[in-house]
């Protein structure tokens, strides 16, 4: 059974601002939106931001799935589970900041791109 993540003393508040934020470049894009590697101005902390595409959209979609993430990430704490720091709308997008991490699954276990594309295909 996996080991429960330690908490900080007090949770965070998980409404933030985007003014709070530097964006220093984009570490992805998707269907839902894009991710943006940021450091929060007044900590110096580097975080990943998840901004999702306009909630107003006719996308009923996009909008469940954000808010269905929220919910779940919001008190889940665990070792092996990036965290949910803060969330915050700007321009009508939400915006998810969870702890950046600079390294991926693949890089932890060490294997090169036909390795994964080959464990990839026998996990489909």
């Amino acid at each position: 059974m996996p080991a429960p993540a330690t908490p900080s003393a007090v949770r965070p508040q998980l409404f933030g601002h985007h003014a709070d934020y530097e964006t220093l470049l984009t570490l992805g894009e998707g269907s839902y939106g894009v991710v943006v590697k940021a450091r929060h101005k007044s900590t110096g902390r580097v975080v990943a931001i998840k901004r999702f595409r306009d909630l107003d959209s006719e996308d009923k979609y996009v909008r469940n799935t954000a808010l269905r993430e929220v919910r779940l990430l919001k008190d889940l704490l665990h070792v092996n589970i990036v965290e949910l720091l803060e969330v915050y709308r700007h321009k009508n997008k939400l915006n998810l900041v969870f702890e950046f991490c600079d390294r991926t699954l693949v890089d932890n276990l060490g294997m090169d791109a036909n390795q994964t594309r080959l464990v990839g295909w026998q996990v489909l």
